[in-house]
């Protein structure tokens, strides 16, 4: 898989398609440097997919309708997640006892190791934890903010 590939978490893609959140602005314009200036590929899994989904029905299915598209115009592929990696994040999840990182969050933790992807468009400091560079981070009080310069593929 390509190294030019970055994660779509529930935190980073959720607040685009939401009608009122807080951070909106900073995750549509990182998401737009992404697709624009570092010609970024976007995956996530289909544990994500159904996640956000299932917090954008909450406001109504056009909010869903909007975030589909941009898995039927090629912008974000979604990979299912197989037996097999879903093996490899319960066992994360019982291995990592100190940390309070989810089932789902260990699942795409599986992912990202297992297919060498190093960012992630989050807001989640588990990601940080886990090794991986997550593309905003929140400060001492409590705002997201973008938390890159540049990206470097390698």
């Amino acid at each position: 898989m390509s190294s030019r590939f970055v994660f779509l978490d529930t935190s980073g893609i959720y607040p685009i398609f939401s009608p009122n959140e807080h951070s909106k602005e900073l995750c549509r314009n990182i998401l737009k440097d992404l697709l624009e200036v570092y010609n970024a590929n976007l995956i996530t899994t289909n544990w994500i997919h159904y996640e956000v989904l299932s917090k954008l029905r909450k406001h109504g299915l056009e909010f869903c309708i909007r975030f589909e598209e941009l898995i039927k115009k090629g912008v974000l592929t979604i990979h299912k997640v197989d037996k097999d990696l879903e093996t490899k994040g319960v066992q994360m999840f019982w291995a990592y006892k100190d940390k309070s990182w989810g089932v789902i969050d260990c699942v795409s933790f599986s992912f990202m190791h297992q297919k060498n992807i190093f960012y992630s468009l989050t807001m989640d400091d588990h990601f940080l934890q886990a090794g991986f560079y997550p593309l905003i981070k929140i400060d001492h009080k409590n705002k997201p903010y973008k938390s890159y310069s540049d990206i470097l593929f390698y």
